[in-house]
């Protein structure tokens, strides 16, 4: 009799543990799809980003392909936004020079 009492008791603390165990995993579960969420909603902010930028430097369709591949264009984005900015400058520069050439 001692010892299906003692039995009885080892199974409901196993039961007990078991139950803890699946309620922190349930809440780690839960918290994991709550950072994935958030993950979510920042790649989706970031290619929206990308496109818009892919648009503003005349590489739309480049961006699109290269956030189609799964890849991000934050590099080629970045390296013809730098690119665009030298011209810029360049151009600048040379009105600049034209015009006190004119005024000279």
């Amino acid at each position: 009799m001692q010892l299906i009492k003692t039995t009885s008791s080892q199974l409901q603390d196993e039961l007990q543990s078991e139950k803890e165990k699946v309620e922190r995993l349930e809440g780690e579960l839960e918290a994991a799809e709550v950072v994935k969420d958030g993950l979510k909603r920042d790649l989706n902010k970031s290619q929206a980003f990308c496109k818009k930028m892919g648009r503003a430097v005349g590489m739309e369709q480049e961006t699109e392909a290269i956030l189609v591949a799964g890849d991000f264009a934050h590099d080629a984005i970045l390296m013809k936004t730098e690119q665009l900015a030298k011209q810029e400058v360049c151009v600048c520069v040379c009105v600049c020079m034209r015009a006190i050439y004119i005024s000279a």
